[in-house]
């Protein structure tokens, strides 16, 4: 319930920010996710999903701590080369951006742990309340700083770290009883988490690289005003995997866990996982793409009318809310 309210609120937020600021603007802010998006694709290890799977121990939080702090080192360094590298082809704006997100960012490690403890623990309730209040609250703020005080670009930062910064706080509030004391862990423990990390650093990589490399090339070739037609057209393209991402996630996840070493069974379920996504966005590709121009006119308005056009290339590649 939670979710879809919150889901909502959301997409209509997003949409009232859409026709308060310029193509431009979200074409700097997404090139400004995409630098630090180069810094996420070479240090994001996925340590989360290896808490969840593995039994709750003392020693799993403290290999686990131990192993976030080199990611957070890692970070650091990999973010001071990026800049040092491409610092002479972007505007001073843009690194401006990319640092005050970044920052922010190195709490992202930290906060995926607070939760994931909360839901270790069985508090899905309070983890999903957490992650969704601050979402909103960040859009909220956002759109607040452009009607009150004439922000451009930065309302769209205030949206990407206050979130970030809320559920910081939030969290270590409610999981600081839940903490086991921190003891240093054996070598042993701590490499056996380290390559079970790796495991996971393929997939993340390749998510990344997917949502990240293009919006480098889209702008270094065409320029920020089409990297932003381009940033909202995917967002209305990727909306099918908002609202179905209850089945993928929480049913598909729980029904595979379950039924892991049945291949047949496995094999059924997920036939049945894509025919639902198929006929959910058979109907909306088709819909995009027939209507593009009039769908962009009505929720984005005449300014981002050139972006129907990249939204009726991108109807069709729609799978399951993603595009291929």
């Amino acid at each position: 319930m939670i979710m879809n309210v919150n889901w909502k609120c959301n997409f209509i937020g997003n949409i009232y920010i859409v026709r308060l600021l310029t193509p431009e603007i979200f074409g700097l802010y997404a090139l400004s996710l995409a630098l630090v998006g180069i810094v996420e694709i070479l240090t994001t290890f996925s340590i989360n999903t290896i808490y969840l799977q593995r039994k709750k121990s003392k020693y799993l939080f403290n290999g686990i701590s131990v192993i976030i702090a080199l990611i957070l080192i890692l970070k650091i360094a990999v973010g001071f080369i990026v800049y040092l590298l491409l610092a002479d082809i972007y505007d001073a704006k843009i690194w401006d951006v990319f640092i005050f997100i970044f920052l922010f960012k190195l709490f992202i490690p930290i906060n995926s742990i607070l939760i994931s403890i909360l839901e270790k623990n069985l508090m899905f309730f309070k983890s999903s309340l957490i992650v969704n209040l601050a979402n909103f609250s960040g859009l909220a703020l956002s759109i607040y700083s452009v009607l009150y005080h004439d922000f451009g670009l930065d309302a769209l930062v205030v949206k990407e770290v206050f979130p970030i910064l809320a559920i910081f706080i939030f969290s270590v509030f409610f999981s600081r009883k839940l903490l086991p004391k921190f003891q240093l862990t054996s070598r042993i423990h701590i490499k056996l988490l380290f390559f079970k990390s790796l495991e996971m650093y393929s997939v993340r990589v390749s998510e990344l690289s997917f949502s990240r490399i293009p919006v480098l090339i889209i702008e270094n070739i065409f320029g920020p005003i089409v990297l932003g037609f381009y940033s909202q057209s995917l967002y209305l393209v990727n909306t099918l995997n908002r609202i179905t991402n209850s089945i993928n996630q929480q049913v598909g996840i729980v029904f595979f866990s379950n039924f892991r070493t049945d291949k047949d069974l496995k094999e059924k379920g997920a036939t049945i996982l894509y025919l639902i996504a198929f006929i959910l966005g058979a109907p909306v590709a088709i819909f995009l793409y027939l209507y593009s121009h009039q769908i962009i006119l009505f929720l984005f308005g005449e300014k981002w009318a050139d972006s129907s056009k990249l939204l009726k290339v991108m109807s069709p590649h729609l799978k399951n809310g993603r595009t291929l």
